[in-house]
C-alpha cells in the first residue's frame, strides 16, 4: 500500500501504473467525485475493486454522486458488482471497457 496526501486527480495525473484497488476519499459533490472517477477507473486492473460508499438509491437517504457512479460503472459494462454491505459496494472490474462517465446521461439518474 502507497498513502499519497495529495488532490486526488492530481496523484492520479501521475500514477502511471495499474492499480488493484485504489482508495480516494473526497467529497460527494458532483464535479469532485466525477473528477475522481474518471481519474482513477481507467487504473483499475481486470479484477481489481472500485469500492463505492454512501451509495443510495433513495435521494432522502443521502447524495446523488455515489449512487450516480455506481450506476455508470455497472452500465459501462466493465465492472461486476460483487458484494454490498449497508451503503458500500464493492464492484470488480471485469473488462476493460471504457469507464469515462456517461455524458448526457448523468442527468437521467437525479430523477
Amino acid at each position: 500500500m502507497i498513502g499519497l496526501v495529495r488532490p486526488s486527480v492530481v496523484v492520479a495525473a501521475h500514477f502511471n501504473q495499474p492499480a488493484r484497488h485504489p482508495l480516494h476519499r473526497r467529497g460527494h459533490g458532483h464535479d469532485v467525485a466525477w473528477a475522481d472517477y474518471e481519474a482513477w477507473t481507467p487504473k483499475i486492473v481486470v479484477g481489481g475493486l472500485l469500492l463505492i460508499h454512501d451509495v443510495f438509491a433513495n435521494l432522502e437517504d443521502g447524495g446523488r454522486p455515489p449512487y450516480e457512479i455506481y450506476c455508470a460503472a455497472l452500465e459501462s459494462g466493465a465492472f461486476i458488482e460483487r458484494a454490498e454491505r449497508g451503503s458500500l459496494r464493492a464492484l470488480t472490474r471485469n473488462s476493460l471497457a471504457p469507464v469515462d462517465s456517461p455524458v448526457g446521461e448523468v442527468d437521467r439518474h437525479r430523477q
